[in-house]
């Protein structure tokens, strides 16, 4: 078996489009490993697996980090529309994803609708 390593950006939007078909013949044909990028130019990722030294708490948490990042630093709803406002900084990033996930109605939004 060959075994190739493929990087791709994509978008969740793009994942949430794929059909069925497509996503069975995905899974019948290799192993398919997501990996969230910390910097979408540097061509890295970051895993939200637990590593021996990191507990799946800790994973959760730069998890939720991370998405408040991602919607802070570019919801439309934010940015463009005004129809949203960022959470207050002292807000916890769990509330706030949640926040952002029930109420974003741009494509940032990776919940489906």
């Amino acid at each position: 078996m060959e075994i190739k390593n493929v990087f791709a950006k994509s978008d969740t939007k793009d994942l949430q489009a794929a059909s069925e078909t497509s996503v069975e013949a995905i899974l019948a044909n290799c192993t398919t490993t997501i990996v969230f990028a910390e910097n979408a130019d540097s061509g890295k990722g970051k895993s939200f697996l637990p590593t021996g030294a990191q507990s799946t708490e800790q994973a959760e948490q730069e998890r939720l980090k991370l998405n408040r990042k991602y919607f802070e630093d570019g919801c439309l709803c934010i940015h463009t529309s005004k129809t949203m406002q960022p959470c207050p900084s002292n807000m916890a990033d769990a509330k706030a994803v949640d926040f952002y996930e029930q109420n974003c109605k741009c494509s940032r939004n990776y919940v489906p609708s």
